[in-house]
């Protein structure tokens, strides 16, 4: 079953990068890969016009492993110390490769001893999704759970692991600062061979709430009549950021309960970066991002291939575009 809410106008794309126009403006990709060692992968790749100079390019990523160790990997170059194809779907900045278009979709790092290739085919149709607020702040649905391979080699390991798991993929194209568009997003993935789910819940800058859904169960199709309604419990951390301990969403058929497991994971997209060069890039305001486990009980109508209900595992990514305080 393939089903979608409150779905944008905005023409379907493949994932081509293009070099954004605008002051703060970015075209970035977002890939959240749950693999069956129970570790998460999460990559965030754009081209921005932050700081000086337009058309920066940045890669920044964690893999974070069931025992807890935690690996980052991060690249960022100024215009002219990076490459990109001629038809935006190649990226090079030298020890970070991304292939974002085209079967399959690749991303290669090769920094100090940290080694990863992953790959995950292109094989879903484009949904584009609401606009946060504003059509200046786009977003497409590459891909919804599909397959992903990968290799692995952590600093101090001797060999590369392989892994298998499942990756969504998200493209926002971003005419302006995201902080004008969207005050906070909620992401939620659940990854299984048989059923993935993508769910966001926003608030605007306009302090109006969207909700986007898009469900995939085996290969029947159907449609909803409306948008899902969501419910959020939040609690503050230690920095005052509102962070979601449970999560409630319903719609016509379905229903879906989802509670925090773990503590959230703070992901810190500019660690080692001078004071000085954050004032330079205009980071006073920068962006929070954390990610965490959440169980989930989903309910689906009998009759589809996953209407059994069981605890499942999501994972659930939070973004302020600007510090909540």
């Amino acid at each position: 079953m393939l089903a979608s809410g409150a779905v944008g106008a905005q023409p379907a794309e493949d994932g081509h990068l293009e070099l954004p126009r605008g002051e703060q403006a970015a075209d970035s990709l977002e890939w959240l890969v749950h693999l069956d060692s129970g570790a998460v992968l999460l990559a965030l790749v754009a081209v921005h016009n932050l700081g000086p100079g337009d058309g920066r390019s940045s890669v920044i990523g964690y893999m974070l492993e069931p025992g807890g160790d935690r690996w980052r990997f991060s690249r960022s170059e100024k215009p002219g110390h990076w490459t990109l194809s001629p038809d935006g779907s190649r990226m090079d900045l030298h020890q970070i490769i991304v292939q974002r278009s085209g079967a399959p979709r690749r991303l290669q790092v090769r920094k100090h001893d940290l080694r990863l290739e992953l790959e995950v085919p292109a094989q879903s149709t484009p949904v584009p999704l609401e606009p946060a607020g504003s059509t200046d702040c786009s977003a497409t649905l590459l891909e919804n759970g599909a397959p992903a391979t990968a290799s692995f080699r952590a600093p101090g390991e001797k060999q590369a692991r392989s892994l298998h798991g499942r990756a969504t993929l998200v493209h926002r194209h971003l005419r302006t600062a995201e902080s004008r568009c969207t005050r906070r997003r909620l992401e939620l993935f659940l990854q299984e061979p048989k059923l993935s789910l993508y769910l966001s819940h926003s608030s605007g800058a306009d302090g109006r709430e969207r909700n986007t859904w898009l469900l995939l169960d085996g290969e029947t199709t159907a449609e909803p009549e409306a948008t899902p309604k969501v419910q959020v419990q939040w609690r503050e951390d230690s920095k005052g950021a509102p962070q979601p301990m449970t999560l409630h969403a319903q719609q016509a058929g379905w229903s879906l309960e989802a509670r925090s497991r773990d503590r959230p994971v703070p992901l810190d997209l500019f660690s080692g970066m001078s004071r000085f060069r954050r004032a330079l890039l205009h980071l006073r305001a920068q962006p929070s991002i954390s990610l965490a486990r959440f169980s989930v009980r989903l309910r689906l109508p009998e009759g589809t291939e996953s209407h059994r209900e069981r605890t499942r595992t999501a994972w659930v990514l939070v973004t302020y575009p600007k510090p909540w305080k």
